[in-house]
C-alpha cells in the first residue's frame, strides 16, 4: 500500500447537496490550475502572487466545503505572513498531496 492509498479522499461536505454539486464539481476541475499558480508564484519568489493565489484558494475551498484544504491553506498563509517561510515548503507538499485527493463526490 503507498502513502496516497493511506488516506482517504477528500470530498465536499457539500456533496449531497444538488443545488452545489456543480459548483463543487467546477472547483475540483480548476484545482489543478489553481495549485499550479501557487507553485509558480512561490517558484518565482513572487510573493504579491503567492499570497494571493493562496488567499484564493483558502476562501472557495472552504466555501465548498473542502475543510481539510481550507485548513492547510490558512496555515501556508499564517507562515508566510509571520515569516516562517522555512517550514512552507513542506507544507506545500502537503498540499499537494491533498489536492491529489480531491473528489467532488464521496465514493459510492
Amino acid at each position: 500500500m503507498t502513502s496516497e492509498e493511506n488516506h482517504p479522499p477528500l470530498f465536499s461536505t457539500l456533496a449531497a447537496d444538488p443545488g452545489m454539486i456543480d459548483l463543487v464539481e467546477n472547483f475540483v476541475a480548476d484545482l489543478p490550475e489553481r495549485l499550479a499558480r501557487i507553485l509558480l508564484a512561490d517558484e518565482a519568489a513572487d510573493e504579491k502572487a503567492f499570497l494571493f493565489e493562496v488567499h484564493q484558494l483558502k476562501g472557495t475551498s472552504g466555501v465548498y466545503g473542502f475543510e481539510p484544504l481550507h485548513h492547510c491553506l490558512v496555515e501556508i498563509e499564517s507562515l508566510h505572513k509571520t515569516g516562517q517561510l522555512e517550514t512552507i515548503p513542506e507544507k506545500l507538499e502537503t498540499l499537494k498531496k491533498m489536492c491529489k485527493r480531491v473528489t467532488p463526490k464521496p465514493p459510492p
